[in-house]
């Protein structure tokens, strides 16, 4: 009961923490319109919110420019800038930004310009928000509340493929809740999870991916924002999959437990459908061959010590679907019930 409880002031807290302020999504585009896939694109939380954008700083590209920005609301038309001296409040309407370095740890003074009274979302071209063009194919810069980014769903795309507990391999979108996929647990050895309710399936969705190829042959996609066990041990060290590099170790499926590959190549792909089986007992899903990870190791940990006590009780009071809601955001997609 104890983890039960940790577990739902956790969800609680995350769900309510920035219920006053909306981070903002800057995404690259090679058009006035700002239409039609990004070229590149980031969210960042409002400052106080989750790391890597603690500080409110946004870098949606391997450009050092970082911006600063909030809404106060998701349905809002006014974009706010963030001043973290003079008690941390939002300001005014507007954006801030300045050049920073791409931890955004080291930056300079703040921009000359501050853009005001804005409606969002609203797309500007590079020389009005830089005073002079960006850098590739990129014109236009698009800012938006919330996140509108494929970095924000932590998904594989319809095709990727599971293993059944019976040895059969199955497509992400024939995942029901309660299927037993194979999965690795903490120490890397290779076991079997649950599919829980909290599985998100939207295969209608369209997404840009990142496609990780190993040296052992082995093929993955998953969005920017998946996670996946990194490092010369399986399963502590998490990394996003934006962030893994060629030559990094990740963990494949192996007889007994995972083993470790090396990533050969990085690519980016389009592909339909968003899928993450979230497992009850917190194991670590392995999709097309490989060990993935579900969420950070904070909240892999917490579904291991009491997501199966609190869908019992869900289910029981018959409030599942506003813990869906909670847990995972409203107008999510889930996978079906077996």
């Amino acid at each position: 009961m104890k983890h039960v409880r940790s577990l739902l002031l956790v969800i609680f807290a995350l769900c309510g923490a920035n219920a006053d302020r909306v981070g903002i999504t800057v995404q690259y585009f090679d058009n006035s319109d700002c239409s039609g896939a990004a070229l590149a694109g980031a969210y960042g939380m409002s400052p106080g919110g989750n790391p890597p954008y603690a500080t409110g700083c946004i870098h949606p590209t391997s450009d050092p420019v970082g911006f600063i920005g909030s809404c106060p609301a998701l349905n809002t038309t006014d974009m706010k800038y963030w001043r973290t001296g003079g008690g941390g409040s939002l300001v005014r309407d507007g954006l801030d930004w300045q050049i920073m370095d791409r931890d955004c740890t080291t930056s300079a003074s703040w921009s000359a310009t501050t853009n005001r009274n804005w409606d969002v979302p609203v797309c500007k071209s590079c020389n009005t928000i830089f005073g002079q063009g960006c850098a590739g194919a990129a014109s236009h810069v698009k800012f938006s509340c919330g996140d509108h980014t494929t970095s924000g769903n932590p998904c594989f795309p319809s095709s990727s493929r599971a293993t059944l507990a019976n040895g059969k391999s199955v497509r992400l979108d024939a995942l029901k809740e309660g299927d037993k996929i194979v999965a690795a647990a903490a120490d890397g050895s290779v076991t079997t999870g649950t599919v829980s309710l909290l599985s998100i399936a939207k295969p209608g969705a369209e997404a840009t991916f990142v496609n990780l190829t190993t040296a052992a042959g082995k093929s993955i996609t998953l969005t920017a924002g998946h996670h996946l066990p990194v490092g010369p041990t399986c399963c502590e060290s998490l990394k996003k999959a934006k962030d893994v590099t060629v030559g990094e170790t990740v963990w494949a499926e192996a007889a007994d437990a995972a083993s470790r590959t090396t990533v050969a190549s990085i690519a980016h792909v389009t592909a339909r459908g968003l899928h993450s089986p979230v497992l009850t007992n917190g194991g670590f899903p392995i999709i097309d061959g490989i060990v993935t990870s579900f969420d950070s190791i904070d909240k892999v940990t917490l579904a291991k010590h009491g997501l199966a006590s609190l869908l019992t009780m869900c289910k029981a009071t018959g409030t599942c679907e506003t813990f869906r809601d909670l847990f995972l955001g409203d107008g999510s997609e889930f996978a079906p019930s077996a």
